[in-house]
């Protein structure tokens, strides 16, 4: 994870944080630039802006603001239902759209669950290694994409 701050660190002590935690908690067909555009603009790298999601108090500030943008639970599961049927519908024109809206509402705005397991690289054989370092050239180009 990101490097320890110091005690009574804010995430929204800097005004790139403020701007990645807007751009996270906007629906992706609402952005208006990609993540890489984002890092640009800010003046940071990728890896830079993976840091700072990845720190304990912007992630809990990221999951309390997912959970204000999607709202009345009971509302957004009726939406959730109706988007699922329309997605699910192989009559529906309008399935892929439908789809795709779901699969945002759904998984993007959240922040994903993250699993850490660490493990000195001595440790490591060299099927691990190699398959990290694969994993890693594939993240990277999945974010060159964004």
């Amino acid at each position: 994870m990101g490097r320890q701050k110091q005690p009574g660190y804010l995430w929204d002590d800097d005004w790139r944080h403020k701007a990645l935690m807007e751009w996270l908690c906007t629906a992706p067909s609402e952005r208006e630039c990609t993540k890489t555009q984002l890092a640009g603009k800010l003046g940071v790298d990728l890896r830079t802006l993976r840091l700072w999601q990845a720190e304990e108090t912007f992630r809990r500030e990221w999951e309390t603001r997912a959970a204000e943008v999607l709202g009345d639970p009971e509302k957004t599961q009726a939406v959730l239902n109706t988007l699922y049927r329309a997605a699910t519908d192989p009559k529906n024109r309008q399935q892929v759209q439908a789809a795709k809206l779901y699969l945002e509402a759904t998984n993007a705005i959240k922040p994903p669950s993250m699993e850490v397991t660490f493990k000195r690289p001595a440790e490591l054989s060299d099927e691990e290694l190699e398959a990290l370092l694969a994993k890693g050239a594939v993240e990277l180009a999945k974010e060159r994409d964004a």
